[in-house]
C-alpha cells in the first residue's frame, strides 16, 4: 500500500466513521421473559430490573452492564408487557388467544390501575373490566401463527410519575386468557417486557463504527512500520 492510497483510505475511514456516528445514540432495547400464571387466574408477575434479567435487543441476548441498564431506566421512552402464543381452529371455531392486566407498578412508583394503555402486534380486540374492584385491559388476537406477540404499551401519563432504579422490580398482575399460550413451550417463557431508553449517555458503539475505528488503527500501525523502516 503506497503512503497515498493509505492516506485516502484513512480519510474516507475517518468521512465514514462521522457519519456512522449518528446511529451509536439510537434508542436501546432491553428484553426480559416471565412465566405466565394458570389460564383464568390473575397472578401477581416481579420482574427484577437487574442486568441478569434482561438481554440487550432481545430475549437470550448480551446482558446490559449496569450503566447501561442504569442509563434506560433513567430514560425509559416506553414499555411493553405482552406474551406470545396463537390462536388455534377447531372445526368451524377459533379460539382467539389473549389476557387481561390489572395493577402495575415500576420500581418505587405508586401501584396504579392499567387505563390509557395502548396496544402492539396484530390485536383484534381491546376490552375493559374490573378485578376486585380494580380496572382491568384486555387484549386478544386470531393471528394462528406460532409464536405471535401481542400486549400493551403503558402510556407516557403512567411513565410520567413513575420512577425505577437497578435492584428494585417492575410489578404487574396478569391473566391469561381461554385458548393463551396453548402450546406449552409459552407457558414456561412466553411472557415478555420490553424497556426501550436513550442510551446517549452510555454511548453504546455501532458495529459499523467500531469497524471504521479498528480500520482507522491498522492504517496508523501501519504507518509507524514504514516510518520506522
Amino acid at each position: 500500500m503506497t503512503m497515498q492510497t493509505l492516506k485516502r483510505t484513512l480519510a474516507a475511514a475517518g468521512i465514514a466513521l462521522g457519519m456512522a456516528s449518528p446511529a451509536a445514540a439510537a434508542p436501546i432495547e432491553l428484553w426480559a421473559q416471565f412465566n405466565m400464571p394458570p389460564t383464568g387466574s390473575f397472578g401477581a408477575i416481579s420482574v427484577p430490573l437487574t442486568t441478569s434479567s434482561f438481554g440487550i435487543g432481545g430475549v437470550g441476548g448480551p446482558a446490559p452492564s449496569q450503566a447501561v441498564l442504569e442509563a434506560v431506566l433513567g430514560s425509559l421512552t416506553g414499555i411493553r408487557i405482552g406474551g406470545m402464543g396463537n390462536a388455534v381452529s377447531s372445526g368451524f371455531f377459533t379460539t382467539a388467544f389473549g389476557f387481561d392486566i390489572g395493577v402495575v407498578q415500576l420500581g418505587s412508583g405508586p401501584s396504579e390501575p392499567a387505563t390509557g394503555f395502548g396496544t402492539f402486534g396484530p390485536v383484534n380486540s381491546v376490552s375493559s373490566g374490573t378485578a376486585s374492584g380494580v380496572p382491568t385491559l384486555g387484549v386478544s388476537s386470531f393471528s394462528s401463527t406460532p409464536g405471535t406477540m401481542i400486549g400493551f404499551v403503558l402510556s407516557a401519563g403512567y411513565l410520567g410519575d413513575q420512577s425505577a432504579r437497578a435492584g428494585e422490580t417492575l410489578l404487574f398482575a396478569l391473566r391469561p386468557g381461554a385458548g393463551f399460550f396453548v402450546n406449552p413451550a409459552y407457558v414456561a417463557d412466553g411472557g415478555r417486557v420490553i424497556l426501550f431508553g436513550d442510551d446517549t449517555v452510555v454511548g453504546v458503539p455501532a458495529p459499523a463504527s467500531l469497524a471504521l475505528f479498528g480500520l482507522g488503527l491498522l492504517g496508523l500501525a501501519t504507518l509507524r512500520r514504514r516510518g520506522a523502516g
